[in-house]
Parts: structure tokens; sequence; C-alpha cells
């Protein structure tokens, strides 16, 4: 039963770590400011969100133009879904997750409460190595397998990720 959870729980990870991973860029230079918000600095804020199997999730991309600088994703997930019963055992499951996400320029917090749990993961890209943050579960990109060194966090191609994945854009 601890296997499956765990499983389940990697399963969770990788998912998030393949939406960051897929969504790299070898270089180019398109802009996609479609439904996103503008600020003075030249920024542009995006945000997608899900509620997939007991998970609600929001994800907010920071972007000048294609290059997407920060990354915040924000998920609720109910203890029911992850098959355990209790904080306690949802704490259990989750004790390795903080380590795992030891990175300069990423943040994991976690706040457990009775009946859910709520998981914030920030990647700053321009302090995170890209590589590093992609090598988190062993995800590998077009780019890699080519051999191109990945430059950038796409934000086009994000975007087209998340809303194959069921992702909708908030607007």
């Amino acid at each position: 039963m601890k296997a499956k959870r765990r499983s389940g729980l990697l399963g969770l990870m990788l998912l998030v770590v393949c939406l960051l991973a897929a969504a790299c860029s070898s270089g180019g230079a398109a802009t996609s400011k479609d439904g996103s918000k503008s600020k003075d600095d030249g920024l542009s804020t995006t945000v997608f969100e899900a509620n997939v199997n007991g998970v609600e999730t929001e994800m907010t991309y920071t972007h000048k133009g294609d290059k997407v600088v920060k990354q915040e994703t924000h998920s609720v997930i109910q203890y029911e879904s992850l098959g355990v019963s209790s904080k306690e055992e949802a704490e259990e499951m989750f004790s390795f997750v903080a380590e795992e996400y030891d990175i300069d320029g990423v943040t994991y917090e976690v706040d457990y409460q009775e009946e859910e749990m709520t998981e914030s993961v920030t990647v700053d890209y321009e302090k995170a190595d890209i590589q590093e943050v992609m090598s988190l579960m062993g995800t590998l990109n077009d780019q890699e397998e080519e051999g191109q060194k990945v430059k950038y966090i796409s934000m086009k191609q994000s975007k087209e990720l998340l809303l194959e994945q069921g992702y909708t854009e908030k607007k």
C-alpha cells in the first residue's frame, strides 16, 4: 500500500516537472502575449488552472515575451486522492519532497490541514539552473535528446502543453 501511495505522489511530482521540462526552448524569439497581463517593466503574467483527480492547481507564469522568468505553482491536494486518510500520513508521505526541491532559485512550501494539503513551488529562472530543475525527476526534453542545451522556458510552449493537459487560461 505504501509503495502505491509513493508511486502516486511521484506521479504528481513528475507531472509538475514534466510540464516544466517540456516547455523548455533551445532558442528562438517568438512572443505570445495572448491573455497575459502586462506590467510596466515589460513583464507579463499568464495564469492557468485545472482540477484533476482531487488536485486543484493554479500555475502563474511571469514572462518577458516568450521567455519565462518565474513560475509559481499552487496546488490543493485532497488526502483522499493520495490514498491517505490523515494529515500525519500525508506528512509522512511527503517527508522527502522538500529535499528534492532543495535547488537554488526553487522554493517549496507545504501546509498540511485536516483533509487536504496546500503545496507551493516557485521557480525563479533568473536564479535557478534550468538543467538542474529539469533533472529533478530525470526528465528530458526534445532539445536534450538532440544534444542542444536548453536556454530558457518558452511561454508559448508552456501554454500549448498546459492547454493540451486540460488546463484553462484564467482571464
